[in-house]
């Protein structure tokens, strides 16, 4: 069984499988371990083949003219950039564009002009009201947008958001011109998670080309060390609008301080039975730092940290189920190992070797190389579990630390310590952070959602909006609507 780190991480933020993030320490592997236990990805699929009623499914597109560098004039390499389109509900009269921005997320499925996916679902509602036309444009290294021909460091020195930015502002020439559109056509772009963030930027960056954005839980803010996080995270756990109580975080808190003790007593026979007990492939490994690490994390995954749906079918799926369990008067770490047993219970065993993990990230065909880079040299977003934070994990030993997502910079990539923090830096003088002082946005935000925490919460403008959705997950309003979806989702779309 493999384990799944947090780097999302994520995600941003958006992803699926266990290796053994979102974005999450690993975001990508996090977020797709989330969308598992969920059965988020294929749950997703079947909602937008049910809701879509085409007859026709949207052919890829491909822009075969962007260019690979932006920034170096010698450099005339160009690639093709995959995007989809819609001309359904097109108004020539009132010529108005809404664009949905690719991340780091799966790759579009050729329906997402037809039933806008995850992050574009109400785009698709609006775009029927107000006669626009719907576009889709995947980011570049992630889906089928392909720069170069894989991951290798020197092929992603071209990924960054600055240069997808430049693709954004270059694709929406390309369709002007292709589509025979009107350059004061107003275009709009939106996202959630990171593609919220790219969306945000491309209207501070460029006011002339794009009118407006609509950005979902985008965590705009790049930090190092993303305590905010797992404090979010630990708000969720008591929040009694989701299912939480402090009861229930307490009992969380006090499992996990169980599983502590043990690690940070280092007793070999405590650890090793403490190993055998929840399936680990090679009992030994938990003799080791870094695997303990992978341990603990690899528990955080059976949380809905970023994806929690109060509607959903499955045992110990969102807060309250799970709170429900943490609340029946058993002891916290035999709930835990429930809990454990239930997510994880149909894998062979549970693989903890941070050694694989870093085996995995150096495979220079793996597209979850693409976020950790980003991760490396543009935005952190590590997810720590600090002592002194309101963290509901293990805090002692303190083994979520900031270093150890720098170490994977360094083992993976050769980046080190210093030039992620700069570039962290480097990216809020960028684009603003928090301060973001671009026009015509509205930002909406989950209040159970841990990436809020790094979203704009208060207006900086009075030309920008923001919303913070009570109960809500990250950019649950984006998604395909259901019966079942909460009533402020409703109404925040």
């Amino acid at each position: 069984m493999k384990v799944v780190l947090l780097l999302l991480a994520v995600l941003l933020c958006v992803v699926s499988s266990a290796r053994g993030f979102s974005l999450t320490q690993h975001v990508d592997f996090f977020r797709r371990k989330l969308e598992k236990n969920a059965g988020g990805e294929e749950r997703m699929k079947r909602e937008q083949r049910r809701e879509s009623g085409a007859t026709t499914i949207p052919s890829a597109l491909w822009f075969d003219k962007q260019q690979v560098d932006h920034f170096d004039p010698s450099n005339d390499e160009t690639w093709s950039q995959r995007y989809f389109l819609n001309q359904t509900f097109y108004d020539a009269t009132n010529p108005l564009v809404f664009l949905c921005v690719g991340g780091e997320g799966p790759a579009f499925q050729p329906t997402v002009v037809v039933t806008g996916g995850v992050h574009c679902a109400w785009m698709i509602h609006l775009a029927e009201k107000f006669g626009a036309l719907i576009v889709a444009v995947e980011h570049r290294f992630y889906g089928e947008s392909m720069p170069k021909p894989d991951f290798s460091v020197d092929s992603l020195r071209y990924l960054s958001s600055r240069q997808a930015q430049e693709d954004i502002k270059g694709f929406r020439a390309f369709v002007t011109e292709q589509y025979d559109l009107p350059e004061t056509s107003k275009w709009i772009t939106f996202g959630g998670s990171y593609p919220g963030m790219m969306a945000s930027w491309a209207r501070l960056l460029y006011p002339d080309s794009f009118y407006g954005s609509i950005s979902s839980s985008a965590p705009v803010e790049a930090q190092l060390n993303f305590q905010g996080y797992n404090d979010v995270v630990a708000f969720s756990m008591n929040d009694t609008t989701v299912g939480g109580s402090p009861q229930c975080l307490f009992n969380i808190r006090t499992a996990f301080g169980s599983l502590g003790k043990v690690i940070a007593e280092g007793h070999q026979g405590d650890l090793l039975n403490l190993a055998k007990t929840f399936g680990v492939c090679d009992p030994n490994d938990i003799l080791d730092g870094k695997n303990q690490k992978m341990f603990l994390e690899g528990f955080w995954g059976l949380f809905p940290l970023q994806s929690n749906d109060p509607s959903c079918q499955g045992e110990y799926c969102n807060y309250e189920k799970i709170c429900d369990l943490f609340t029946d008067n058993q002891a916290p770490e035999n709930n835990l190992l429930t809990l454990f047993q239930h997510g994880y219970g149909d894998e062979d065993c549970y693989d903890i070797k941070w050694s694989s993990m870093l085996d995995d990230l150096k495979n220079e065909s793996s597209q979850d190389r693409s976020w950790i880079w980003q991760t490396c040299t543009e935005f952190g977003f590590y997810q720590t579990c600090d002592p002194d934070t309101n963290c509901p994990f293990t805090t002692y030993p303190w083994l979520s630390t900031v270093q150890s997502y720098l170490d994977i910079c360094e083992d993976v990539f050769g980046v080190d310590a210093q030039t992620t923090t700069q570039d962290i830096s480097l990216s809020n003088v960028f684009y603003g952070g928090w301060n973001y002082n671009g026009t015509n946005v509205f930002f909406v935000n989950g209040d159970v959602d841990p990436w809020h925490a790094s979203s704009v919460l208060t207006p900086n403008d009075a030309l920008q909006q923001t919303l913070m959705v009570k109960g809500a997950s990250h950019h649950a309003w984006t998604h395909p609507s259901k019966p079942t979806d909460q009533a402020s989702v409703v109404a925040a779309r």
